[in-house]
C-alpha cells in the first residue's frame, strides 16, 4: 500500500458544505444590500416639480389621477431630460392662461407658435399617463390611463385578453 502524502496531492474540486452555505449567504445579502440600495435610492429624490406636474397632467387626462404614479412618472421624466421641469413650468403657465383650452388645442397652438420643446414635453407626459411607461421602462400597469379607454369593452380592462402574467398561472388540466 502507498502511503499518500497531503503536501503533494492536487487540489480538491469538490466544494465543502461550509463554502457553499457561505457563498450562497454572501450573495443573497448582497442581493438584500443592493434592493435597499435602490429603495434608498428611489426615496430620496426631488419632488419641487410634482404640484405643478400634477396640475399639468390633470389637464392632459382629467381623471383621478393617481399621486403615487404621478411621483414616479414625474420623476422619470425628469430624470431623462435635463429641461423637463424649464419646460414644464413653461406648459404650466400657457394651460393657467387658457384653462379651458383643450388638450388638442393646446398642442395646436404649441405647433402653430413653432414650440416644439414644449409640444415634445406634452407628448411625453400624455404617453406616460396612458401608456404606463416611461424610455423602457414601466411604472403604471393598472393605473395606466389606457386601460380606462377599453373598460368598457374587455374584461379584463388591458389589451391583453387574460390580464397580467396571465402565462404563469397553472393550468388545470382534466383528470384522465
Amino acid at each position: 500500500m502507498i502511503a499518500s502524502d497531503k503536501a503533494n496531492d492536487p487540489p480538491s474540486t469538490r466544494v465543502g458544505r461550509r463554502r457553499f452555505v457561505f457563498a450562497a449567504v454572501s450573495l443573497a445579502a448582497l442581493g438584500v444590500v443592493d434592493l435597499w440600495s435602490d429603495v434608498h435610492a428611489s426615496t430620496a429624490t426631488d419632488y419641487t416639480g410634482l404640484d405643478t406636474f400634477m396640475q399639468v397632467s390633470k389637464h392632459v387626462a382629467p381623471k383621478t389621477l393617481s399621486p403615487v404614479t404621478g411621483a414616479a412618472l414625474y420623476q422619470a421624466l425628469r430624470d431623462g431630460d435635463r429641461n423637463f421641469d424649464a419646460n414644464l413650468a413653461a406648459l404650466a403657465k400657457q394651460i393657467a392662461a387658457s384653462p379651458d383650452l383643450a388638450i388638442e388645442a393646446l398642442a395646436d397652438e404649441l405647433d402653430r407658435n413653432k414650440q416644439t420643446t414644449l409640444r415634445d414635453t406634452l407628448n411625453r407626459i400624455t404617453s406616460a399617463w396612458y401608456l404606463g411607461v416611461v424610455g423602457f421602462r414601466t411604472y403604471a400597469y393598472e393605473t395606466a390611463l389606457m386601460f380606462g379607454v377599453v373598460s368598457d369593452v374587455l374584461s379584463p380592462p388591458s389589451y391583453v385578453r387574460r390580464g397580467p402574467l396571465y402565462w404563469v398561472k397553472s393550468v388545470s388540466l382534466p383528470a384522465t
